[in-house]
């Protein structure tokens, strides 16, 4: 697992070397309180710490645009297969990796004003990473 984090003109890339993993569907407990599942939160975790160690400046503040690619290994059958159409959702992907980062990369998931997403295949997994502010340079 491997982040690398670049800024440059209010633009922030972040790779991490990890396979992709969607946001699970609350569980609820039998008092009623809803929790997330133990693989969710395990992957949280991983890409909160892969980005707290690399990412040391405060959050970024104002309007942002967000693009998040997930790249999961091409299958052997098919070589020149290059869209993943099937499961996971790509919303519940993306839901995964902005929770982990939300209020350390950017305090809250509403600044963000234009949101990209693509999943596909590579040689290895990895997602990629690319906040930009979208406000105006004082």
């Amino acid at each position: 697992m491997l982040l690398t984090a670049i800024m440059d003109d209010g633009k922030l890339m972040l790779l991490f070397k990890i396979r992709p993993h969607p946001k699970g569907r609350p569980r609820f407990a039998r008092g009623g309180h809803a929790f997330t599942d133990k693989k969710t939160r395990d992957f949280e975790k991983q890409i909160r710490e892969l980005a707290a160690a690399q990412w040391t400046k405060p959050p970024l503040a104002g309007p942002l645009k967000v693009a998040i690619n997930f790249y999961y290994k091409r299958p052997k059958s098919d070589p020149n297969r290059q869209w993943h159409s099937q499961r996971p959702d790509i919303d519940n992907l993306a839901k995964s990796v902005l929770d982990s980062v939300e209020g350390q990369l950017f305090c809250c998931d509403s600044q963000i004003c234009d949101l990209r997403l693509w999943k596909g295949y590579a040689d290895q997994e990895y997602i990629t990473l690319h906040l930009e502010s979208l406000a105006s340079p004082q």
